[in-house]
């Protein structure tokens, strides 16, 4: 295939296949703007990231390529499932879960059409240098960040289920050819991390066109799997089903339906409509381990409640069964248990208890999710997520005009197959702390205590009876503090009060006491607010006045200890609420 030069910033090659994706690529993610190397950074990051995170994801909060980016173009730190992107979310994921579990990212891509062995030593001494304690390389802002978070989660190591995992990734247009050469700066670039002993996993990757493209196209793709079947029966017809399964299957097969691409996580996307998060070992979590590591473990199939798949798409031949598109809707323990112990199966005496359902229809699916998911109690977020509420939520999202419109993500990577710009998706978690900072007047609370918040979901928040419309006024002001961010119109040093700056801003919108959340006045007063966030100039200017009120309660001193706390949300609330 002929090749499509790219002039740009030096003499660097890229076939038409790579060049297309990453115009498609840039289109769906708003980065147009950006040269063609920062943009090629931002596609293979964010395919780099996707073997090893299934949630929405924004890559320009992980590429870090600058000046002082001490040789890597993307830091990505996994804790627990979530992307952190602030240090005191460490904190937050070890409330949550009572546990870390940590991966690390490092990403150096280069549009050259070879691997260079140089290349492999730059990003092997940027890495080294991230976790040392005394760095000699210089370090901007989100290189310095990112290893603030770094050092968080080492400073809470007594706490780790495994020490954490690092991950390497080295990305051309060219075709890795297992040279001795590079092969030798690759291994010796694992060495010296290795000598660290800072982590349980320590890999390099080395991804060329050809695999930029098979992960692009997977990134678009329905997760699919193909496994082998062996021990089943035929379940008789039922309406809305297509097809069911009952039968077990290897516990080492079953490892496989789980894993991502990379093989050393868990696609967490699968699991949603199972709206279960994993436990850690609780008693019962505990007892499965013990049954599968001990003599006994051919039981396992007799004494485990097994899983329960549904997929919407099923082909199969024999006893080879590829499913596409589908959930665990029951089992998420049991998954996660396996998972964990997989370097333990070493034959296939453990075997997995698994009803396969293949239907299209939401009204079976939701009948089989309800009555597969009553035997352990849900947190207030999980059932949040499975509302009504939450599904009109997602739909009102939707439907304001593309300016402004956003995506409220009620399942994990729901729009991964989309055109959608990343930036206007919202979690579910971003949502429960933006709205408690403008509507609840809680920023304190948001930035530090997010297992209070979600607490309080059903019960003072998120009713059946609320209005819609403040959510999305709050998650709106979010997305247009991010873009203050990103455009530099606002200091990143003023990130450590995004919360506090919400709560002023909405002040400076409304100042009056906010009337009840299920009245025709909350849908008024939220009108105005959206009318006013539409427009750019005047949302540049409250936020320059929301700055202006965070210097003052600040009082020079914006460190997170200092600004997110109480009494700056006191102050704030004194200086612009009107009784």
């Amino acid at each position: 295939m002929n090749a499509a030069p790219f002039t740009a910033r030096g003499a660097a090659f890229m076939d038409r296949i790579t060049t297309q994706l990453l115009d498609t690529f840039s289109k769906e993610n708003g980065l147009e703007a950006f040269e063609e190397n920062t943009r090629f950074e931002h596609l293979t990051s964010y395919l780099a990231l996707r073997r090893h995170y299934s949630r929405a994801l924004d890559t320009k909060d992980v590429v870090v390529g600058e000046g002082g980016d001490t040789g890597v173009d993307a830091i990505a730190i996994i804790v627990n499932g979530a992307l952190i992107t602030d240090v005191d979310q460490v904190q937050e994921m070890l409330d949550q879960n009572g546990y870390l579990e940590a991966t690390f990212i490092f990403v150096q891509a280069e549009r050259s059409p070879s691997f260079d062995g140089g290349k492999i030593g730059t990003i092997g001494t940027g890495v080294v240098d991230f976790f040392s304690d005394t760095p000699k390389l210089v370090r901007n802002e989100k290189v310095s960040d990112a290893a603030a978070i770094m050092k968080a989660i080492y400073e809470r190591s007594t706490n780790f289920r495994n020490r954490p995992a690092c991950r390497i990734y080295y990305v051309t247009t060219g075709k890795w050819i297992d040279d001795k050469n590079l092969i030798a700066r690759r291994d010796a670039v694992l060495a010296e991390p290795d000598d660290m002993q800072m982590f349980g996993t320590l890999d390099f990757f080395h991804l060329g066109a050809d695999d930029i493209q098979k992960l692009y196209q997977s990134s678009k793709n329905a997760i699919s799997k193909t496994f082998t079947f062996e021990r089943k029966t035929d379940m008789p017809v039922i309406p809305g089903v297509e097809l069911a399964f009952l039968g077990y299957i290897s516990a080492k097969d079953f490892v496989k339906i789980i894993s991502d691409d990379a093989g050393d996580a868990i696609i967490g996307s699968i699991f949603y409509d199972n709206v279960r998060d994993w436990q850690d070992y609780n008693d019962v979590n505990s007892k499965i381990r013990t049954t599968i590591l001990s003599d006994t473990k051919q039981r396992f199939v007799l004494m485990n409640n097994g899983v329960t798949i549904i997929t919407k798409g099923l082909k199969h031949v024999g006893n080879s069964i590829t499913i596409e598109d589908f959930q665990i809707v029951n089992g998420c323990q049991t998954s996660n248990v396996i998972f964990d112990q997989r370097a333990q199966l070493t034959d296939d005496a453990v075997q997995v208890p698994l009803r396969l359902i293949w239907t299209r229809d939401d009204k079976v699916m939701e009948s089989v999710i309800a009555g597969t998911n009553q035997q352990t109690a849900l947190k207030p977020e999980q059932l949040y997520a499975r509302t009504e509420f939450a599904k009109k939520l997602e739909q009102f999202f939707g439907a304001f005009p593309k300016a402004i419109q956003l995506h409220y993500e009620r399942r994990d990577g729901q729009y991964d197959k989309l055109p959608v710009e990343k930036g206007r998706i919202v979690s579910p978690q971003t949502q429960i702390k933006v709205f408690a900072s403008m509507f609840r007047e809680e920023p304190h609370t948001a930035a530090k205590n997010y297992k209070l918040l979600r607490e309080q979901i059903g019960t003072e928040c998120f009713l059946a009876t609320d209005k819609l419309d403040p959510y999305f006024v709050s998650a709106l002001a979010a997305y247009k503090l991010e873009l203050q961010y990103r455009n530099k119109k606002l200091g990143s040093e003023y990130k450590s009060a995004r919360y506090h700056l919400l709560l002023a801003l909405r002040f400076l919108m409304d100042e009056k006491p906010l009337p009840p959340m299920n009245s025709k006045d909350m849908e008024k007063r939220c009108a105005a607010m959206i009318a006013l966030l539409s427009d750019d100039t005047k949302t540049d200017e409250l936020f320059k006045k929301a700055q202006v009120v965070i210097d003052k309660v600040a009082d020079g001193d914006l460190t997170r200890d200092h600004i997110r706390t109480i009494v700056t949300t006191q102050l704030i609330v004194n200086m612009l609420k009107k009784p």
